[in-house]
């Protein structure tokens, strides 16, 4: 009867320890998703402190790797605004470097909107604004399995409003 007892109470005790199955840990404490190079289609990032994430769907999130360059683009979009990021290296674009953004460089990341001050009195249908300072990093580029994958960030000075930091930028795009 004890032998019954104590296999039944091993029996037990290990039952209760399954591994409960979670995704990885977060690689940052905002509620981003993870910055990954898989092609899960993330684009994402942190524009003044708070969390921007693109709208799935193929009208809503791109990219892709013509010839050497790399670009990504994510959208959000409600009943009276647009929000569009574009993170693009033209030329020479090669997995694990670091590109500087600046006027007049291969490395571009701009902002497309229509909300507030960017069409201040709806004087335009939608406005682009370049960022003058950041830096892009290309993660993956595999042309086979057709993903790009990267992190962003930078400064998007906006007339008659604040400046756009954007922060842990982050996309992981099959195309």
């Amino acid at each position: 009867m004890k032998k019954l007892l104590f296999a039944t109470c091993f029996i037990l005790a290990f039952a209760s320890c399954k591994k409960e199955k979670h995704g990885p840990p977060p690689d940052n404490p905002y509620g981003l998703p993870n910055a990954t190079t898989e092609g899960k289609n993330i684009f994402a990032c942190r524009v003044n402190g708070q969390n921007w994430i693109s709208e799935t769907g193929i009208y809503n999130m791109g990219g892709g790797h013509p010839v050497d360059t790399v670009w990504a683009s994510g959208k959000v979009a409600g009943q009276s605004y647009y929000e569009r990021f574009v993170v693009r290296v033209d030329g020479n674009a090669i997995e694990g470097n670091t590109y500087t953004v600046a006027p007049n460089s291969s490395a571009k990341i701009f902002f497309q909107g229509n909300r507030d001050c960017t069409c201040p009195n709806g004087g335009c249908s939608v406005a682009t604004i370049y960022a003058t300072s950041g830096q892009i990093t290309v993660t993956k580029i595999n042309s086979q399995s057709e993903i790009i994958s990267g992190k962003f960030e930078c400064k998007i000075p906006v007339p008659l409003c604040d400046t756009l930091l954007v922060t842990n930028g982050r996309f992981d795009i099959s195309y």
